[in-house]
């Protein structure tokens, strides 16, 4: 009767650590595993907690620096406003005692390391010194709006000190979404 009551310890011993290994342990495996992810994802929340809290910060000291982010807003505006934007070089042309003879329209393409911006291109046809002309690419680089000279070519006078510049220059622009516009009209 001894023998089988160690047979059955033993079978019981048995059959416990086989209840263990096939049902506890997956078990605990996936608490661990469900601690885990819940662990990942206070993470991943905590993470975005902070990012839109700095994104709040950053909104907030952008709103207190109102001249700056119209400077901005002008250097690449939702529309290319043409007329304005030749108003713009006749006005900076007639500053540094050039002409602008002749402005027209190049075409219109997507920045393609930028999708989202269109890049416009303006043919601009002016008269006046060379000096002068230096101080009119000072004015245009230092201008808000993203104004890049694409080519230049000049022609000398065949009377007269006053030098024929022929430039391209291209102004980018982010274009108005559909949604936006049909939304104001």
């Amino acid at each position: 009767m001894k023998q089988y009551s160690f047979v059955i310890t033993i079978g019981s011993f048995l059959l416990g650590f086989v209840f263990l290994i096939s049902f506890v342990l997956p078990q605990y495996q996936d608490l661990q595993n469900t601690r885990d992810e819940v662990r990942l994802r206070q993470l991943e929340l905590e993470t975005r907690t902070n990012y839109f809290k700095n994104l709040r910060h950053l909104d907030e000291e952008l709103a207190g620096r109102p001249a700056e982010m119209a400077k901005v807003s002008s250097a690449v505006p939702t529309d290319p406003a043409l007329a304005a934007l030749f108003d713009f070089f006749q006005n900076t042309a007639s500053q540094d005692n050039l002409v602008l003879k002749r402005a027209s329209l190049g075409q219109m393409v997507l920045v393609l390391e930028r999708p989202l911006i269109e890049k416009r291109t303006v043919n601009l046809e002016i008269s006046g010194a060379y000096a002068d002309f230096k101080k009119l690419i000072l004015s245009l680089e230092k201008s808000s709006r993203l104004i890049r000279l694409e080519s230049l070519a000049f022609t000398l006078p065949s009377q007269g000190d006053s030098l024929l510049f022929n430039l391209t220059a291209s102004v980018n622009y982010l274009p108005l979404a559909p949604t936006t516009a049909t939304k104001s009209q």
